[in-house]
Formats: structure tokens, C-alpha cells, sequence
């Protein structure tokens, strides 16, 4: 059986033990410290400034480069005029073209990634798209398309109901019905109020007369902005 001396000395032993190996751990930590310091941090550095040089990298590849398509800006469903001007953006340093119904019409070299490039419209609808390619001859795929009709025709318009210098008599007489014929695409404003137009053009407005004689302005308009008038002039008396 062990005395309480004997067990005394062999805690004294393994604290001895145990202060030893903190002391070496200490000194091992130490000396890996002092070699990152001296090596790893040096080295660190000069991979740094090596990989920031501007010739760290080989330079690009034209042939390799992956171009992606050009974006169009928003253009105008329906137009009378003959030119309109197609811009948008793409990559720097490449050269956009410009298609009408598959065909190129017109290209220019965009050293900063946007173009601004003017284009004649052909009569009727005109399917506009862009492709882009680079000095080694890569082309990127299409663009998103957008269709424009020109059209420099005004509408047709005819005034069915009433005749021109129409006159008419008593209270049951003080509203007449506007009515005529007009293109299926256009609005029709009857002294700058709108009038409702079926599916085949036909449009009617009810028009409440006054005393004395009552002119009337008839505006069709299509989609590009033509419009055609025709004024009467209707009298109506109590």
C-alpha cells in the first residue's frame, strides 16, 4: 500500500513532466512561427506582385474569345418614316451588324460597345436584328428581333351617317348617330372623343347637338401615326 509521501512525489514527477512538454511545445511553436516569418510572408509577396503584373497572363486569344450577341434598344412597332436609327450595345472592339429581314444592311466597327446606326425601312414589315464579330471573324448568335412596319399610307376613312350640312328638327332629333368606316389597325376621335370601332373597321359615336350648327372634326389614325380628317357641319334646331 502506498504511503501519502510516495504519492507526493510521483504528482511532483508528473508535473515536472507536464511543465517540461508545455515548454517544448512552446519552443517547437516558436521556431515554426519564426520560419513562416521569415519564408512563407516573403513568398506570399512576391507571388502577389507576380500575379498582378500586367504580363503575368498571356494575352487573349481573338480566336478563343466567345462573343455574345448585341442588345437592341426599343424600337417602334409601326413608323411612316423611311429611316429610323437603331441603337444598342455590344462587345468593345468588335464590329456590329445590322439585319433587315435576314440580310445585312449596313455594319460599323464599336471601339466602346455601343452603336447608334441609321437604316431605310422597306414598305411593310421589316424583322430587325444585329450580329457581332470580332477582328479574327467569331460572329456571336443573333440578337433579340423586333419587327417595324413602315407605313406612309394615311388611313381610309368615310363618314357613312349623317350627310354633310344635315338638318334636322325637335328634341328627339338632338342626338344622332356618328357612324362610318375607317382601317381595322387605326382609332377614330370625333371632336377629340374616341369612338368605338369593331373588329372590321366600322365605328359609331353618339354626338349630342346644339342650337344652331354643330361642326364636327372625324380623325382616323393608324399605329405609324398617319392620319386621315374629314369635318361636317350638322344644324340642329328645337
Amino acid at each position: 500500500m502506498k504511503t501519502r509521501s510516495s504519492i507526493s512525489r510521483l504528482r511532483r514527477v508528473e508535473q515536472k513532466r507536464a511543465v517540461k512538454t508545455a515548454i517544448w511545445g512552446m519552443v517547437i511553436v516558436t521556431a515554426l512561427l519564426a520560419l513562416v516569418v521569415k519564408f512563407g510572408i516573403p513568398l506570399l509577396i512576391q507571388l502577389a506582385v507576380l500575379l498582378t503584373k500586367p504580363d503575368s497572363f498571356p494575352p487573349e486569344n481573338p480566336n478563343s474569345q466567345i462573343l455574345s450577341a448585341p442588345t437592341l434598344d426599343a424600337l417602334p412597332q409601326a413608323t411612316p418614316s423611311a429611316k429610323i436609327h437603331v441603337t444598342g450595345f455590344t462587345l468593345a472592339n468588335t464590329t456590329v451588324m445590322i439585319l433587315i429581314n435576314g440580310q445585312v444592311k449596313t455594319e460599323t466597327l464599336s471601339a466602346d460597345g455601343k452603336f447608334d446606326l441609321p437604316i431605310e425601312l422597306s414598305e411593310g414589315t421589316n424583322v430587325i436584328s444585329a450580329q457581332a464579330k470580332n477582328s479574327a471573324g467569331n460572329q456571336s448568335p443573333f440578337s433579340a428581333s423586333w419587327e417595324v412596319i413602315r407605313d406612309a399610307q394615311p388611313p381610309t376613312l368615310s363618314v357613312t351617317s349623317p350627310a354633310d350640312k344635315s338638318s334636322t328638327q325637335g328634341n328627339s332629333q338632338k342626338i344622332l348617330e356618328i357612324t362610318g368606316q375607317t382601317e381595322t389597325d387605326a382609332t377614330v376621335l370625333i371632336n377629340g372623343r374616341l369612338g368605338q370601332i369593331s373588329a372590321d373597321g366600322k365605328f359609331s359615336f353618339r354626338f349630342q347637338q346644339n342650337d344652331g350648327d354643330n361642326p364636327l372634326t372625324i380623325i382616323a389614325r393608324d399605329r405609324a401615326g398617319n392620319q386621315t380628317t374629314q369635318t361636317l357641319t350638322l344644324t340642329w334646331h328645337p
